[in-house]
């Protein structure tokens, strides 16, 4: 009994304990957040920064921190490939802070971000094809844009990847003898490429 009521007591004790350390890292002040998710992006605890990020937004939703944390954020998760929270991210920032000139700026950043985001190209067409749109979307939106360089190189590497589709189609339909719907690819294919060594996209550009 009394070595049972001895662990009882400690185990209460270390509950407590354990209780009060997580108080700690509650009710903080917006600029302790913002250090805690600058120091968990710097030590690479991404989990643990977007943790502290949602902290920071439910305790000081006005915090002037907040739009330079997304950012942050935004770019923590792109350099670790990690493609939907960097989109995320930047069109949280877009939607909650961006003026017209910033606008322009996210577009260009989500076009890039959606681009990377291909481990291999010819898993997912769909997806494919909407980043391709999407491209063409915000260069037609922005014609004079100064992001237009590296957008018109993502779009031409884009479309050089349709074309192989198209060749690797064509061949399919010639193989079952189908030739009227291999025809229709040949038709869309205007040019040969070389089929790209994947990963292709990595090195391309630098943030």
């Amino acid at each position: 009994m009394k070595i049972f009521s001895k662990f009882t007591l400690l185990f209460g004790v270390g509950m407590m304990i354990v209780g009060c350390g997580n108080d700690v890292l509650k009710n903080q002040t917006a600029l302790v957040w913002h250090q805690a998710i600058y120091k968990n992006v710097t030590t690479h605890n991404l989990d643990k920064a977007d943790d502290d990020f949602t902290s920071l937004e439910l305790e000081h939703p006005n915090s002037q921190f907040i739009p330079t944390d997304l950012l942050v954020l935004a770019k923590a998760h792109l350099y670790n490939d990690e493609f939907d929270l960097a989109n995320f991210y930047i069109d949280e920032y877009e939607k909650r802070y961006a003026d017209k000139y910033e606008q322009e700026w996210c577009e260009y950043m989500k076009a890039k971000i959606k681009f990377f985001s291909f481990q291999n190209p010819y898993t997912n067409q769909k997806k494919f094809y909407d980043t391709l749109s999407f491209v063409k979307s915000v260069i037609n939106k922005y014609p004079n844009s100064i992001y237009n360089y590296e957008l018109n190189t993502i779009k031409a590497k884009l479309e050089a990847t349709k074309i192989v589709f198209n060749n690797n189609i064509a061949s399919l339909y010639k193989r079952v003898d189908k030739p009227k719907s291999a025809k229709y690819y040949e038709m869309n294919t205007t040019e040969q490429i070389i089929p790209p060594k994947l990963p292709w996209y990595k090195e391309l550009f630098n943030w």
